[in-house]
């Protein structure tokens, strides 16, 4: 950064990192308009009641869309801190079970691959298994059984939810890699 004159002067990559941060902001998790705790948010300037949409957990504490993911020591074939799980392309966090195993392979299969970790019960074949002995992941997840966070490669949260659904992590994934947009223009 650079100062002249008493102003300072953005750098590229600190204005890229400013417009993330800005777009990531827009996916606030509010309460509905007639405070009915009917759960919305803000996507891109317009507000969504559609939970898949939105990709809010109605009363979750865990990290939002946009937030980075969090650390907790687990154990499992890849070391010790849940991090090291996370990244190299779009993985599935899953507590608990959930997801079965054709779906796995279909998540594996697509053109946009993420790979699924889960964090205890019985994985379904091609499930990274990891153990949270402490708790400590579920916790600062606000992870309850069968919860799921999308990551983006970047260890960022794309999208969460209570319980997994094959349909809803496809089209997070298509609209994080911007595949919903070339689709519409396509069949323009």
């Amino acid at each position: 950064m650079l100062t002249i004159r008493g102003r300072r002067r953005v750098t590229a990559s600190a204005a890229r990192a400013a417009a993330f941060a800005a777009h990531d902001a827009r996916k606030d998790v509010g309460r509905g308009p007639e405070g009915d705790g009917a759960h919305q948010a803000v996507v891109d300037g317009e507000v969504e009641d559609d939970p898949g949409r939105a990709q809010v957990v109605p009363g979750g504490s865990g990290p939002v869309p946009g937030a980075a993911a969090i650390d907790a020591p687990v154990s499992g074939p890849r070391g010790d801190w849940l991090l090291g799980y996370l990244g190299g392309g779009f993985t599935l966090l899953c507590f608990g079970g959930g997801v079965p195993a054709d779906a796995v392979r279909l998540l594996a299969g697509d053109g946009i691959a993420c790979t699924v970790v889960q964090v205890g019960g019985k994985p379904a074949a091609g499930v990274c298994s990891i153990d949270d002995s402490e708790g400590l992941a579920a916790k600062r997840y606000d992870a309850r059984q069968g919860a799921c966070y999308l990551l983006r490669p970047d260890q960022h949260v794309c999208a969460r939810w209570r319980a997994f659904e094959l349909g809803a992590v496809r089209a997070a994934l298509a609209r994080a890699t911007a595949q919903v947009a070339t689709a519409a223009k396509a069949a323009a």
